[in-house]
C-alpha cells in the first residue's frame, strides 16, 4: 500500500472511529508532531537512519563525562600507539 492509500484507508478508519478512541489517535498524532518539531532531527547515522537532537545531545553529554573522568587519551599518547601498529605491518 503506497503512502496515497494509506492516507485515505487511514481516513476512512477516522471518520468510523467512537469519540473515545477518535480522543487517544488525536492524543498520539499530536505528541507525535510535538516531539517531531521539538527534537528535530539533527543528523544520520552511516545507514541513514535519522538520528534526533535529543538523542545525540546525550550521546555528547555521557562522552563530556567521560573525559571529565580522565577516559581519554591523549594526542602524544595516540601517536606513540599508532607507532607500534605500523611497525607490526612491516
Amino acid at each position: 500500500m503506497n503512502s496515497v492509500e494509506l492516507r485515505q484507508n487511514l481516513h476512512q478508519l477516522i471518520d468510523e472511529l467512537d469519540e473515545h478512541f477518535l480522543n487517544a489517535v488525536h492524543s498520539l498524532v499530536s505528541t507525535y508532531q510535538e516531539n517531531k518539531i521539538n527534537d528535530p532531527i539533527a543528523g544520520y547515522d552511516i545507514y541513514g537512519n535519522p538520528k534526533r537532537a535529543g538523542e545525540m545531545m546525550a550521546v555528547y553529554e555521557k562522552r563530556l563525562a567521560a573525559m571529565a573522568e580522565g577516559n581519554f587519551i591523549t594526542a602524544e599518547d595516540l601517536r606513540k600507539e599508532s607507532e607500534s601498529w605500523i611497525k607490526a605491518t612491516k
